[in-house]
């Protein structure tokens, strides 16, 4: 009995040791992702597709109603309006201003980072989040960055 009570301590030590946090609560494999990710990220350049306005010092986009070709032709049919008003808050506005199609996501990390005052982990992830929704909805485009140069 003893015995078993002793197994069960060290496997729930070892699963305790395997699923140790880095001091940023990260785990080891987590860790070298993000710094891939960092890395990768350096090259990214978002291209906006878009029109876009400032209302009260915040961006105002016109999005896409539709991506497909059938909710673009119902809505042509229906003659609605092929975009709608899509009002970002600070943090969106912020970044929409520095999508330019020059700057890297990374740099775009860097002025979120003064802008917002959060840390790197933090601001990067929001990022990412922000822009694969704007993706998703036909607003930007992410490409790689070549440097005519070689070295990225």
């Amino acid at each position: 009995m003893a015995r078993k009570r002793t197994e069960k301590r060290t496997k729930k030590k070892a699963k305790k040791k395997a699923k140790k946090k880095t001091k940023k609560g990260l785990s080891p494999e987590g860790e070298v992702a993000l710094r891939d990710l960092r890395a990768r990220q350096r090259s990214w350049v978002a291209l906006p597709l878009v029109d876009w306005r400032e209302e009260e010092g915040l961006v105002v986009i016109a999005a896409p109603r539709f991506k497909g070709r059938l909710g673009k032709g119902l809505v042509q049919v229906l003659g609605k309006d092929q975009t709608y008003n899509l009002r970002l808050d600070e943090f969106g506005s912020f970044v929409w201003r520095s999508i330019d199609g020059e700057r890297t996501l990374g740099e775009i990390t860097d002025a979120t980072i003064e802008h917002i005052g959060a840390e790197e982990e933090t601001a990067l992830h929001r990022l990412l989040m922000f822009l694969r929704s704007l993706q998703n909805m036909g607003a930007v485009k992410v490409v790689i960055f070549e440097n005519p140069e070689g070295d990225i």
